[in-house]
């Protein structure tokens, strides 16, 4: 670990945002430790399911608590909130964005997202874009890319929100990362319009 721990440090020295991709708990912890550290100033993360339990709710927290966005899916949400009475999907975006992040992304797959700032006290529903699924793999890796790069690029959450959005849908029309560089010229942004234009306050 310490003959790597020089040049990843170089490395990350030069960078301003990063995103913790679905670890376990404790190498998750570390590492949001240890980018902040680094003076990473906008840091994002995906949970993994195995800690997200309601007797995990302390750790659960530690790790949301100062990120700049959580990203979660629903279904992993109702696993960690376990309700009697499954609540509305703004009522769990509150919830969880109650943690301690800036803003909190709540994924449901074909039916788009909840986008939730608390701070400014906005929200939105962000449609998925229609297309045809060929391979899911990967594609919330693509969200949360095209999702950090927006929120490091313009520093507002809804147009991140839409970049990962539209990033996903490229992604899972495909097979193979490699296959979205052979997008069409001007196809992103085209979908960014179409999606920005269906965007609603909740």
């Amino acid at each position: 670990q310490r003959d790597h721990e020089d040049p990843l440090r170089s490395l990350l020295s030069t960078r301003t945002c990063a995103h913790v991709a679905p670890l376990d708990y404790p190498t998750q912890a570390i590492l949001a430790s240890w980018l902040r550290e680094l003076g990473i100033r906008c840091l994002t993360l995906a949970p993994h399911p195995s800690f997200l339990h309601p007797w995990r709710r302390d750790d659960v927290a530690a790790i949301v608590r100062g990120l700049d966005a959580f990203l979660v899916s629903e279904r992993l949400a109702l696993q960690f909130l376990r309700p009697a009475t499954p609540p509305s999907a703004l009522q769990i975006a509150e919830h969880l964005a109650g943690l301690g992040c800036r803003y909190l992304v709540l994924t449901q797959g074909a039916r788009g997202l909840i986008l939730w700032d608390g701070f400014a006290g906005r929200h939105w529903h962000v449609p998925a874009y229609p297309t045809t699924v060929r391979d899911p793999t990967g594609v919330g890796d693509a969200f949360a890319g095209g999702f950090l790069a927006g929120l490091a690029a313009t520093r507002d959450p809804l147009d991140a929100a839409l970049m990962g959005a539209v990033s996903a849908s490229l992604a899972i029309e495909r097979t193979g990362a490699l296959e979205m560089l052979t997008s069409l010229p001007g196809l992103a942004r085209a979908r960014l319009s179409s999606l920005r234009a269906l965007v609603k306050p909740v």
